[in-house]
């Protein structure tokens, strides 16, 4: 297993005072950091500035950013929906051109490889399993009790919700959405900015920007 983190500063700043931050704190604070410390929100509902939301401030807007070069030493991005998926890609690229290093949590519950690959910025929640062989990319959240089989690759921005599971040498695209309890079969290609529908078998490729759902999976839109 490997995944970069700088250490030249300890403090964590949060894109997105959402429910999903609540799902990363938790983990956060259950896998005990090393020394780190969450300083507090950015977000663009005004409407909660200066306010408190689960135990952190919120200090600003997202545009804020810049005033936090050199004070804090990662980003978090927490902000998970079906339709800011592409947006998510776009403000993490700003962030990142601002010199900004984003954060990886994996929740101690997690089982993973030594013999996979983890990139920068993912959260690994609880209860998931993730075997060898395996490559995340940049940016994917993988959320609880989901398994993740070998030799698979789940490209950057990619999100899967509870209870997936993969079979072996699947291939997710960049910005997939794959619903709660979705399987997908072996050696199934899925691509870029596509969704899998909630509880869906996909047995079949999956071609770029399609919504596909059912058992087995077809087509939408």
């Amino acid at each position: 297993m490997f995944f970069r983190r700088i250490m030249d500063n300890k403090k964590i700043l949060i894109i997105g005072a959402s429910h999903h931050s609540k799902v990363l704190i938790d983990s956060f604070l259950s896998s005990g950091g090393r020394g780190e410390e969450i300083c507090g929100y950015l977000d663009d509902n005004t409407s909660l500035l200066n306010k408190t939301v689960n135990g952190y401030k919120v200090l600003g807007k997202i545009e804020d950013i810049e005033k936090f070069k050199g004070k804090v030493g990662f980003v978090l991005y927490a902000i998970a929906s079906i339709k800011f998926i592409k947006k998510k890609e776009d403000i993490i690229k700003k962030i990142k051109n601002l010199g900004f290093k984003f954060y990886t949590i994996i929740h101690p519950t997690a089982i993973i490889s030594n013999q996979s690959v983890i990139n920068e910025g993912v959260f690994i929640g609880p209860g998931v399993i993730i075997q060898p062989g395996t490559i995340i990319k940049n940016h994917v959240t993988i959320y609880s009790g989901s398994i993740i089989e070998h030799d698979n690759k789940i490209g950057d921005y990619s999100f899967i919700a509870p209870g997936v599971v993969t079979s072996g040498n699947v291939s997710i695209g960049k910005g997939v959405f794959v619903g709660t309890r979705s399987c997908i079969k072996n050696n199934v290609q899925i691509g870029d900015y596509s969704i899998v529908g909630i509880g869906s078998n996909v047995i079949n490729n999956v071609e770029k920007n399609k919504l596909v759902f059912g058992n087995p999976a077809r087509v939408i839109k």
